[in-house]
Order: C-alpha cells, then sequence, then structure tokens
C-alpha cells in the first residue's frame, strides 16, 4: 500500500499520480482524486467501478433552500466516501479539519508530511480555498509548501495547497475486501435508496433526492422571478450552480451506464439482462444531457460573463424532463435485477 518516493532538491514527492481533468470522464472530484491516490500505491481501479461501488453514479441531489455549488459533492449528505473505500477494503481516518486552530493545524501537516514520505498520499477537500478535491503528493521540506494534483493543474504538473482543508482522508490499512457480489448488491441497494428517499440532510439543511431533486430543479428553473432579482454576482453564483450540478449529473449517468453493462458479465442471465436495460436508460439519458450542453452556461470553469436566459433554461428543463422519465425506467429495471438475483 506504499507509492514509490523521490527526494529531490527538497522536496519528497510520490511517483505515479495521473493528472485530473475535467471532461475527460471523470468529472467527479472525489473519485477522480481516489482513483488517482489509489494509482500512485498500485491500485489501479476502473473510474465507473469506483463511480458504482460508491453509488455517486446513482445520485442526483438538490438543495431545497434553492441554487448551491455543493449539491453534486460527495461528502453532502450522504456517506458516499465511507461506502467506497469500504468496498474496497481500506481503512480510512477521515478528518473534518476546517476548525482546526494553529497548534492543530501543525499536527495535521505533520501527519501529511509523515504520509508521503512513507509513500500514502493524502486526499484533500477544499485544496484551493473553493471546494476543489485533490491529492496531496509532495512536501518540501523547508518550508510548508505541499504539492497537489487537481483538476486545475497542468498535464504532470501540480499546485501549491491553498488555503486550508475542510477534509483530509489518509488510508491507514487495507483489509481484505468484501465479497465482489456483495457489494455490487449493495450498491444496487444504494442506487434504489437514493430513488427511494425524498429527503436528505446536510448540517441541517434539507437535500431533495431522486424524483424529488428533478422536480426541485425544475421549478428553479422555471422560477424567473427571484433569478430577474439577483444582483449579477448571484445570477451568476445560481448559473454556476447549476453548471457544476448538471456537469456532474451528466458524468454520473454515463458512469453507471458504463458501471451496470459491466456489472451485468457478472450475474445469471436474468437479472444481467435487467441490469442491461438499466444500462441502456442510463445511457440515453447522459446522451441527452450532454446533447443538453449548449443550454447550460457553464462547464468546469466560471459562468461570468456569459448569457443564461430564460429561453435556455427551458431548454435545459425540456432534457431534464426527458432524462427524469429514462431515469424512471432505470430504477424499475435495477429493482427488478435484484428481485431475480440470487443472493449466495
Amino acid at each position: 500500500m506504499l507509492g514509490t518516493v523521490k527526494t529531490d532538491l527538497g522536496k519528497t514527492t510520490i511517483e505515479g499520480v495521473p493528472p485530473l481533468r475535467f471532461r475527460a470522464g471523470m468529472d467527479n472530484q472525489l473519485v477522480g482524486v481516489v482513483q488517482a491516490a489509489l494509482a500512485a500505491i498500485g491500485d489501479r481501479r476502473p473510474y465507473d467501478e469506483l463511480m458504482g461501488l460508491s453509488a455517486a453514479a446513482f445520485r442526483l441531489f438538490f438543495f431545497r433552500s434553492g441554487w448551491n455549488p455543493l449539491a453534486p459533492d460527495l461528502m453532502v449528505g450522504y456517506p458516499h466516501a465511507k461506502r467506497l473505500f469500504a468496498a474496497l477494503g481500506y481503512e480510512v481516518e477521515i478528518l473534518d479539519c476546517a476548525q482546526a486552530d494553529a497548534g492543530e493545524r501543525a499536527r495535521l501537516q505533520r501527519l501529511v508530511t509523515a504520509s508521503i514520505d512513507r509513500g500514502t498520499p493524502v486526499i484533500a477537500r477544499n485544496i484551493d480555498g473553493h471546494g476543489r478535491y485533490g491529492v496531496i503528493f509532495g512536501h518540501a521540506s523547508s518550508t510548508q509548501n505541499f504539492y497537489c494534483r487537481t483538476y486545475d493543474a497542468p498535464p504532470g504538473g501540480a499546485t501549491l495547497l491553498q488555503g486550508w482543508p475542510w477534509h483530509l482522508f489518509f488510508l491507514i490499512c487495507r483489509h481484505p475486501a468484501s465479497d465482489r457480489r456483495l457489494t455490487a448488491l449493495r450498491s444496487l441497494m444504494e442506487c434504489l435508496e437514493l430513488a427511494a428517499t425524498p429527503t436528505f440532510l446536510h448540517a441541517g439543511q434539507p437535500l431533495a433526492s431522486g424524483d424529488d431533486a428533478f422536480q426541485e430543479w425544475l421549478d428553479r428553473l422555471a422560477d424567473e422571478a427571484p433569478l430577474a432579482a439577483l444582483p449579477p454576482p448571484q445570477f451568476e453564483a445560481a448559473a454556476a450552480a447549476n453548471g457544476w450540478l448538471y456537469l456532474a449529473f451528466t458524468d454520473a449517468r454515463a458512469a453507471a451506464s458504463r458501471y451496470l453493462d459491466a456489472l451485468a458479465h457478472e450475474f445469471e442471465p436474468a437479472p444481467a439482462l435487467r441490469l442491461r436495460a438499466a444500462a441502456s436508460r442510463y445511457r440515453e439519458a447522459a446522451e441527452r444531457l450532454a446533447a443538453g450542453w449548449p443550454a447550460v452556461p457553464w462547464q468546469a470553469t466560471p459562468a461570468a460573463g456569459r448569457p443564461w436566459t430564460a429561453e435556455m433554461r427551458r431548454a435545459q428543463a425540456d432534457v431534464l424532463r426527458q432524462v427524469r422519465g429514462l431515469e424512471a425506467q432505470a430504477i424499475i429495471e435495477v429493482d427488478a435485477a435484484l428481485h431475480v438475483t440470487t443472493i449466495g
């Protein structure tokens, strides 16, 4: 569970952390950085498998209070990260360090440094001061600078840790992974749980899930008066939140289709048929979402200065209504697959 450590000119780094890129079939930041961190310690996992085992592939949340870019964040509202690491057999310590004082920060910095020196990268949330995820894979011995692989770093390059993380993920050890069939079945049950539970909570704030999330999203797109009343910075923030959610949702359903297609090969014919049918519905949903990008003014970059007209919002709503129907069909197929599956 250790990567290759290199020390050169006072800089210690773990080799083999792959680049991270938006719009490259890996748009869920937490899953992308988990994949990159595991690759550095020799555990190469397909992105779609990680999306499925974490149930991120099946997530759609929308804050009932309105536009919020945290809605697709996997640390919000549901224990995706814990479910993923448990399925893979990793014992992980996830530290909430947003409120750490100076002494605690110094201690955590020492822990990060020690982990890198051992050859184990550290995953961080809010690596740039704006909520982004990244992999801390290096440090400078003469300073407190940490080198990170992020979605904003140049290919093969690194960025420095900015600000202070909200969470740090330390890989402690690895146990034998759970039975693969059981973890697969658990992910399907989590798919149904996310679809059937109308509301989850994050820090006391309700998040609509599944079909309720569709309705919340559609209602916000259709309600022109509140958007028209927003000053430009808040309007742009709403546009960015909408685009961020759309990007994550498109990526999730594309991953869901690939995950279920792959999973079907591991099941007997009756559930496999249902899983392939669900995969087909998710694939069509992802294709329709991708085709709807011209109506969404944000694609992993700020929305400032880009138009977001009522006509664009109506066009996006039309796409979401089509996808909502496909989603309902996919859920029926997943449920049917579970009902015809032999446990054990």
